[in-house]
């Protein structure tokens, strides 16, 4: 107030007037909003000035509307607006340039209706208008109207004396409002902080404190104004704040951490920061704190992390072999773990042979000199001290006072401090690790420090068991992989490969780490890659299983593999990679080519039968009867020649059925013996290629094995890889044939059984084979020539296969063909077989010929006649055993009966045969036929006949046949030549 009242005596207005206004002024400044501030200004003007009404524009400091204050006195009614009335509205343009009082006059009226001496109603008229304005910067204005009589210039020095007391007042009242304001902001920043904020004096006595300290210490804060701030600190604190206190004295900050004690007794560890300031003259101290409490135990936590781990290293490195040692280990880290100076270890359990529980116990005593304890194993005691504790709550179990006299143990005696954790082991034994004699109390991170310790051991056992087993189950499977023959893969999602076995790298001819880390870019040629990566890419766009065959050619060798590919999946069902499991089927494939060569040639021979039976009836007939009319005929007559021309005719007749039959009855009516191989190849040889433009190379091993077989089917096999070289030379070349020994230790070629064989080649310079055709040239009726019939090369592999042996081709267009054949070593000698001519033999007696061809019959009765015998025929078996029966009891025997072997509709030779065996034990029987297949054939005495005449026959050999069977002699299946039975 004292400023106001310097300006109310340099403006000259009257001692009285100067102290009401004095007083009103003293009234405004004590006023706390603008709303009753503009009011009692526009009251206090008015009256000074005598105006009959009056308005009062504030500028609000917080930067809102210009509040506005009407004053009518005669109702002494105020209203509050927020905007000028309009009838002074155009003075509103002028305000900012108003600098002193300013006045109006005789002013017309608005029209706007109302009391004359209402501003906010009617027009006034007049108007005063007293701008508010502190060191240059205006803070309002107070507008005067209806005075009466007008206002004068005695009016506006007044209300310039008004004006500047006016201002110094709402000045004031501004600032003040602007303080408290900002004071209440402080406040509320202090309050509200994060963190603790505490205001003390220089002795340390708290004067104010912040919500989050009463929060972070548990007190209210009337507890802790006043208090001293040692009384919060924890003992170990106390040392340095004295210090700290006279640093801050000196530097007038510091920063320092401390422990301190929440009301509870809870410890806190607590970073300060402190700064001196002046609080209304008295040295004052601020003090920021932050919990560090957290950070402390992350970094005790992490110390403790690194012991544990570094006791984990050493137990993983010293790789311990039992449960003792390791739980020994474990004792000794856990005494450095909680810098204890002694420890034990109890190991209880279950002993299956004495049936009973026993208690094993030794420790360590560091205080001295680390010196072993052991109580050697002896029954589990009943009462049990900690250990047993700790083993049935199944948690660590501390104490830090001494035990009670109830149940104190020996382990207990000398204990201030004990901490027991138990070990339940994988081996399902149970232990307690006993730790004593620490400096100091133990605590629950000890505890929390052993557990994770001792779990993360037995972890670590587990795992290393877990390796051992996967390792042990690694070499397992490694040892699985390679005994197989499949070749089997594995690539990463990349297309590397990650493993193979030993049969995959057999296949790609490398080894193993030549092919592990590559792709198939860096092993294989373009077209195979592509041909894998068009296979690899649709496995993994549909997660299927392929299986397909595969060509392979890797290292020159031609190999058919069977091939299974698929994606390898993850736990969570990613594609992680592709297998492979490829199997050579190379073999297989030729076994199974051999197997349908096989199957057409026994097909041909079922029909060869047939054919041959019916074909060689007629051609028995023609043979019997051309042969029969040549002894008929005079040797130098034309019909003489005609009849030998037929005869030709007839035997090539006889041939074509030869080969038919080959393929129906195999070895079972050949004569084998041991052969001289290279005479078989050589005869055969000369026979072909006679009067051939052909050069002949022979070159015959010296120890070449001599083979067991057929001499005339293996000539007829080398004389038709002779004829097909030939054909295949029509303008000459060169034939070479050669035979060496080879000793197979697997079954290649296929179907060969291990063992040592002859192997022939027969090679030729001709154009080659086909490559289309290959396959196909041991097919029944295959020619690649026009005139061929295509049973040449069927019929060669149809005896070798016969033979035991084995023929394949090898043939490339343009160079030529190579013909090998295998053939089992035979063990005996070689048998030599003499050729004589026999004249023809002739004989007596009756001869009983059963056959259902008549052609057969007539030839065949006249053969007999012609040698000396007299026949008598039968159409099947019942009419010859009705016809023998008679002929006996009539004292006319048969002295042989010659007996077809099939009769459609009738009774046949075999069953025949039987029957009169059983009437006449001495019956000589004789086998015709033209089924050179049938095992009766072969082994005719097992069918109750004597001697076969296979058909077609010649007289000659008729009568060599019965001539040796009706003079006691059995001559089997051989003609008068010696030679093998014609069929």
């Amino acid at each position: 107030m004292n400023n106001i009242s310097t300006a109310g005596k340099a403006a000259g207005i009257s001692q009285q007037a100067l102290e009401t206004a004095g007083r009103e002024m003293r009234s405004i400044l004590e006023k706390e909003s603008f709303k009753s501030l503009a009011k009692l200004l526009c009251e206090t003007t008015g009256r000074l000035i005598g105006a009959g009404a009056g308005y009062a524009v504030l500028i609000n400091p917080t930067g809102g509307k210009p509040e506005i204050s009407v004053w009518d006195p005669s109702s002494h009614n105020y209203t509050m607006r927020s905007s000028l009335p309009s009838c002074i509205a155009d003075l509103d343009r002028n305000i900012n340039n108003l600098s002193k009082p300013f006045y109006r006059n005789n002013l017309p009226g608005s029209g706007e209706g109302g009391s004359a001496r209402s501003v906010g109603g009617a027009a006034g008229r007049n108007l005063m208008t007293i701008p508010l304005v502190m060191d240059s910067c205006s803070l309002g204005f107070i507008g005067l109207t209806d005075k009466l009589g007008g206002f004068t210039d005695e009016d506006v020095r007044k209300a310039e004396d008004l004006s500047r007391l006016a201002a110094v007042a709402i000045a004031r009242n501004i600032s003040l409002e602007m303080l408290s304001a900002r004071e209440k902001q402080y406040r509320d920043l202090f309050e509200h902080a994060g963190e603790p904020i505490a205001v003390s004096d220089m002795r340390g006595i708290l004067l104010d404190v912040n919500r989050k300290t009463c929060e972070t210490l548990g007190y209210s804060k009337s507890e802790l104004l006043g208090k001293n701030i040692r009384s919060i600190l924890h003992p170990e604190s106390l040392a340095g704040i004295a210090a700290r206190l006279e640093e801050a004295r000196a530097e007038g900050e510091f920063v320092f951490e401390a422990a301190c004690l929440r009301k509870d007794g809870a410890r806190l560890d607590m970073e300060l920061s402190s700064r001196i300031f002046d609080y209304y003259g008295t040295q004052t101290i601020l003090t920021l704190a932050k919990d560090v409490s957290g950070r402390k135990r992350s970094a005790q936590a992490a110390i403790h992390d690194k012991e544990r781990l570094e006791s984990l290293w050493k137990i993983y490195k010293h790789q311990a072999k039992g449960i003792k040692e390791l739980l020994d280990y474990l004792l000794e880290e856990s005494l450095k773990l909680t810098a204890s100076r002694a420890g034990k270890v109890y190991l209880h359990y279950y002993d299956a042979q004495k049936k009973n529980f026993f208690l094993e116990i030794w420790g360590r005593d560091r205080e001295n000199k680390d010196r072993v304890i052991i109580s050697p194993p002896m029954p589990a005691p009943r009462k049990t001290g900690i250990w047993g504790e700790a083993i049935a709550l199944g948690k660590p179990v501390l104490r830090n006072t001494a035990a009670s006299s109830r149940t104190k143990s020996a382990s207990d005696a000398n204990a201030a401090g004990c901490l027991a954790v138990p070990i339940f082991t994988p081996e399902q034994n149970t232990a307690v690790i006993e730790l004593t004699r620490k400096d100091g109390p133990y605590t629950d991170s000890d505890a929390r420090q052993l557990t994770m310790l001792v779990d993360s051991v037995l972890e670590l056992s587990k795992g290393r068991k877990a390796e051992e087993e996967v390792a042990k189950n690694r070499c397992i499977l490694n040892a699985i992989l390679n005994s197989t023959p499949d070749a089997i893969t594995a690539k990463d999602i990349s297309g590397r490969y990650t493993t193979l076995n030993t049969g995959a790298a057999a296949i790609m001819h490398k080894k193993p780490e030549e092919v592990v880390g590559k792709t198939d870019a860096e092993l294989f040629p373009e077209e195979k890659i592509r041909q894998i990566s068009k296979t690899e890419k649709r496995i993994l766009a549909t997660g299927k299983i392929e299986t397909f065959e595969e060509e392979a050619g890797i290292g020159g060798k031609k190999q058919t593999l069977l091939v299974t590919r698929g994606p390898l999946f993850g736990k969570t069902g990613e594609v992680m990679g592709i297998f492979s499991m490829a199997r050579d089927i190379t073999e297989r494939k030729q076994m199974e080519t051999e197997l349908l060569n096989v199957q057409k040639i026994e097909s041909l021979g079922v029909m060869a039968g047939g054919i041959a039976h019916d074909f060689n009836n007629m051609l028995t007939a023609v043979l019997g009867n051309t042969s029969l009319a040549l002894e008929s005929v005079p040797p130098r007559s034309q019909l003489f020649r005609l009849l030998t021309n037929a005869l030709k005719a007839s035997r090539a007749a006889q041939e074509l059925t030869h080969q038919l039959q080959t393929f129906a009855r195999g070895n079972e009516t050949a004569a084998m013996h041991v052969l001289d191989l290279p005479r078989v190849i050589k005869e055969a040889a000369a026979l072909a290629g006679s009067g051939a433009r052909t050069k002949f190379v022979f070159d015959f091993k010296p120890d070449t094995p001599a083979v067991k077989g057929s001499e005339g089917q293996l000539k007829q096999v080398f004389n038709n890889l002779v004829l097909n070289a030939l054909q295949a030379m029509p303008r000459g070349g060169a034939i070479t044939i050669k035979t060496a020994p080879v000793t197979i230790q697997e079954r290649i070629p296929p179907g060969l059984e291990p063992g040592v064989y002859a192997r022939i080649t027969v090679a030729d310079t001709g154009a080659g084979i086909p490559r289309n055709a290959a396959g196909k040239i041991f097919d029944p009726y295959f020619s690649t020539k026009k005139s061929g019939r295509g049973l040449g090369l069927s019929m060669a592999y149809a005896i070798i296969k016969r033979h035991g042996g084995h023929i394949g081709v090898v043939s490339k267009e343009g160079e030529g063909t190579i013909f090998c054949i295998y053939l089992p070593a035979a063990g005996r000698g070689i048998a030599h077989e003499r050729k004589t001519q026999k004249p023809l033999k002739t004989g007596k007696g009756r001869i009983l010929v059963m056959d259902d061809d008549k052609f057969v019959l007539d030839v065949l009765t006249i053969m007999l006649r012609r040698l000396g015998y007299t026949t008598q025929t039968a159409v099947d078996g019942r009419v010859a055993i009705d016809t023998y029966t008679r002929a006996a009891a009539a004292k006319r025997p048969f002295g042989a009966v010659i007996m077809d072997l099939t009769i459609p509709g009738g009774m046949g030779g075999d069953e025949a045969a039987k029957r009169l065996r059983a009437i006449d034990p001495n019956v000589k029987l004789v086998l015709s036929s033209g089924y050179s297949n049938k095992s009766v054939m072969a082994n005719c005495a097992q069918h109750t006949f004597d001697t076969i005449l296979p058909k077609p026959y010649r007289i000659q050999e008729v009568g060599e046949i019965m001539a040796g069977l009706l003079s006691g002699k059995k001559p089997g299946n051989k003609t008068k030549k010696g030679k093998e039975a014609r069929t």
